[in-house]
């Protein structure tokens, strides 16, 4: 992992990425134009806590993540691992310590935000960076619903102020809309399956 002394706009994007697909490179490269960022580093999940199955082999995840990703700007991050933790707060806390000049933004599905608010220390989450949500098919909802938005329905900031998120003093977010075409990867995984039979 890189760290910069010159200050540098990179978006976080959090997840298992089991599998990885052209979608998660979609939001990357989205979020990398519409939010103006430098770079993007996936940070892939060591396991997903709140998840009853057990993700994939790690190295072979990270592994799937690297050989998909074409574009410079996005970097596989192997930091939960380093850091042996599957809490994105530690994440985050260790870097916005050993990075103090970099603007990180937290970059996740709507989809996410039906369980955000049992995420480990969820409100010092939205107080550490801020946040871009980045609408789902079907999950739309959730943005009226997320429990964790509804206590920081104020610090919303619309989406014509996306490019200058990176700028703005936590706790701040913004939901993206125009993602019809994005699929999951418990999707993919079905997919998978169901041409194995």
């Amino acid at each position: 992992m890189r760290y910069y002394k010159t200050k540098k706009n990179i978006g976080l994007f959090g997840g298992t990425f089991d599998p990885v697909h052209f979608g998660h490179l979609r939001i990357s490269n989205r979020a990398l134009s519409i939010l103006e960022l430098d770079e993007v580093w996936w940070i892939v999940s060591l396991e997903n806590p709140l998840r009853m199955n057990k993700s994939s082999d790690y190295d072979e995840r990270v592994s799937n993540a690297k050989k998909i990703v074409s574009n410079p700007k996005v970097h596989v991050s192997e930091l939960e691992k380093n850091l042996n933790t599957v809490f994105t707060i530690d994440v985050l806390t260790y870097l916005k310590k050993n990075c103090p000049k970099t603007n990180f933004v937290w970059i996740m599905g709507a989809d996410n935000l039906k369980s955000f608010h049992f995420w480990k220390e969820w409100k010092k989450i939205f107080s550490q960076v801020p946040i871009a949500i980045f609408d789902r098919p079907f999950y739309s909802l959730n943005v009226q619903k997320s429990r964790g938005l509804g206590f920081f329905k104020k610090n919303r900031l619309p989406a014509s102020k996306a490019s200058s998120l990176k700028y703005s003093v936590p706790p701040s977010w913004i939901f993206l809309t125009g993602w019809a075409n994005y699929i999951s990867s418990t999707q993919v995984k079905i997919k998978q399956k169901n041409n194995e039979k």
